[in-house]
Formats: C-alpha cells, structure tokens, sequence
C-alpha cells in the first residue's frame, strides 16, 4: 500500500507501547489477511466495517494501480489471496455438509433481496432470497453438477425469526413434504430449517423452491 491508498497493516500499536524492534512483518499489507479479517468481521455483525476493508483492496488493485488477478504478497499469485472466498461465505451465511446433506443460508447484506453464487462438491448455481418480514421465498438453482439434500435453512430476512410459518416447499411443480423448526447454527445464526421428508435430488436445470408465510 502505498501513498493515499488505504490497507489493513498487520499490526499496530494503538495504545502506544511497540517495541523498538517489533515483528519483521507488522507494517505490511497482505490482502490474504485483510479478506480474513473483512469475512470475520462481517461474522461478528460488523458488515460496513468488513466491506471497507476489501473496498481499499479492490481499490488498490482496480487494473490500473495494480494487476486485479495477481495480488502480490511473498511473490506473484500468493495463495493466501484465496481467502477472499471467504468473504462471499460470510455475507451469505453460507453452511454446507455433505454427509449430512444439509445446506443453509443466512444472508447479511440485503438479506431481504439477496442472491450469490454457491458451490460443493458436486455442483454449483445460485442462490436468491426475497422476503418482506410476512412473506419470504428462498430458491437453489442448481446450473452444474447435482446437489442431494435432506435439509436446507435460511435466515428471516426482515426482523427476528417468527415463531409460526407455513411452508411451501417444491422441486419444478413437483410439491415436496417437509417440516419446519427454529434452528441455531454452529455459528450463533438462528435460521428456519426445513427438514424434508424425503431426499431431494437437484440436477442441472432444476430448482428448490421455499416459500414461508406468517402463520
């Protein structure tokens, strides 16, 4: 980072005390560690304060300072920029287990109109979300591979989770049986979960679709 550009140093001494000789690395800027620390922050609540770290690293590599491709840290293509994933995680609350076919968003930017881009082991498509705090429709599109899932759950979008919805859930027109329950994440997020009554199986082209509505 250098001149008016904006950066994440590694560390600082905001109290005062630094040492006469502190860690060789300490007033650096690695995008690798700001990507962390913007995904972490966005976990903690603090979603402005992560978007304004990354907003000084796309800045600094907007394809005219620097290469947008190549984010230099010990050498050209440092691996630790791949952290950056973990932003998109962060801001979509996304939570997947494959053994336990399980797959959950809680989106915290714009989660009353939110869509992403996902991905597994075994395919990938998008992710969108509206809801108006009475109404909230939820849909996986699968556009590659095939995604298998005995549950999915989701944030509310608008205000805290209501205590009593009615479910509508469906692959294509095809209506699907599933029971709803309030659910807290490893996380902390509390999500409405869907649990189906049979396995639902998604290949290219095709969507789940949930919609909640106030009981």
């Amino acid at each position: 980072a250098l001149q008016d550009e904006a950066g994440l140093l590694l560390c600082t001494w905001p109290r005062g005390g630094r040492p006469p000789f502190p860690f060789p690395y300490s007033d650096e800027v690695w995008t690798g560690v700001e990507y962390q620390v913007a995904a972490h922050l966005i976990y903690e609540g603090m979603v402005s304060e992560g978007l304004s770290i990354v907003k000084a690293v796309r800045d600094r590599y907007d394809g005219e300072r620097r290469n947008p491709w190549n984010e230099v840290e010990c050498g050209h293509h440092y691996a630790r920029a791949m952290s950056s994933w973990s932003v998109l995680l962060a801001l979509s609350g996304y939570a997947y287990s494959a053994p336990e076919r399980s797959l959950y968003f809680s989106p915290r930017l714009r989660p009353h109109d939110f869509k992403c881009f996902w991905s597994t082991g075994s395919g990938w498509g998008v992710f969108r979300q509206v809801g108006d705090g009475r109404h909230q429709t939820d849909e996986i599109c699968v556009l590659y591979g095939e995604l298998e899932l005995e549950r999915v759950g989701f944030g509310w979008a608008v205000g805290e989770i209501p205590g009593s919805v009615e479910l509508l859930a469906a692959k294509g027109t095809e209506a699907l049986e599933g029971e709803v329950r309030r659910v807290k994440l490893p996380r902390g997020e509390e999500v409405l979960e869907v649990r189906f009554a049979e396995l639902v199986r998604l290949t290219e082209g095709e969507s789940l679709l949930i919609r909640f509505e106030l009981g």
